[in-house]
């Protein structure tokens, strides 16, 4: 079934008194190169599977890492709206859900993920996607603990750095 939805990535842009301003975006892509962004009006499938990146800017990416802590779909532009459905819980994909992938989490500034694309029933085809993320220093260890079925001997670090929620309109 085809979906014409307006890919409108996510900006957010923080301030912390010992780094000065940044940004953190959230951007659509058409595949896992993501190479090629979808902004503007796409027409997609139900089931495509959605490919979606979450960088931080201002910082260098060897010393600070974005850590996606949950990510969530809702019908509604609202965060804790009741409908919803969680892609990723406690850094790691939905059990429930095995269309989800973490592809990158907190080791540099960019964190990736993707899921199949679905719409939910008796609301427009509108998705709000929105994402709980910290920024931890990357020296401490690796910022994200490693998810059931992972096999890491990697130190989770416990500095969070700062943290922000973000929301992106499909």
């Amino acid at each position: 079934m085809p979906t014409a939805i307006e890919g409108i990535g996510g900006v957010i842009s923080r301030y912390l008194s010992t780094e000065g301003s940044y940004q953190i975006t959230m951007i659509p892509y058409t595949d896992a190169t993501f190479q090629f962004p979808l902004f503007g009006n796409v027409t997609l499938e139900v089931n495509h599977q959605m490919y979606i990146a979450v960088q931080v800017d201002q910082f260098d990416s060897t010393q600070i890492g974005l850590v996606l802590d949950s990510c969530w779909a809702t019908p509604v532009k609202q965060t804790d709206y009741s409908v919803r459905w969680d892609l990723i819980s406690n850094e790691c994909p939905n059990p429930n859900d095995g269309t989800v992938a973490v592809l990158q989490n907190g080791v540099s500034t960019t964190s990736y993920f993707s899921f199949r694309m679905f719409t939910f029933t008796s609301f427009s085809t509108k998705i709000y996607l929105h994402c709980q993320v910290h920024l931890c220093l990357l020296e401490k260890g690796n910022c994200a603990q490693p998810c059931p079925g992972e096999l890491s001997r990697r130190r989770r670090a416990v500095d969070f750095y700062d943290s922000a929620a973000i929301t992106m309109e499909f």
